[in-house]
């Protein structure tokens, strides 16, 4: 996996957001695949939720979302 960058602030909530608005693209390119349908429900959900000052969730999209992304580059 690719290391995420040491973000904090505007600046990781961006790249968050950026992030999940990649995975929602892609997700809603394959309507006719259950796991990416699942899969676009919970990153709306997550991207709705997003906010810069919870750095918390912010953190977790970065640590974790990123890596779903970089799998999806990476095929």
């Amino acid at each position: 996996m690719r290391d995420v960058p040491d973000l904090s602030g505007e600046a990781a909530y961006e790249v968050a957001r950026e992030v999940l608005l990649e995975l929602i693209a892609y997700a809603s390119s394959r309507p006719d695949e259950p796991k990416w349908v699942a899969s676009l429900s919970d990153w709306q959900g997550q991207l709705g939720a997003l906010h810069p000052a919870d750095t918390d969730a912010v953190q977790a999209v970065l640590r974790l979302r990123a890596a779903d992304l970089a799998a999806i580059r990476d095929r």
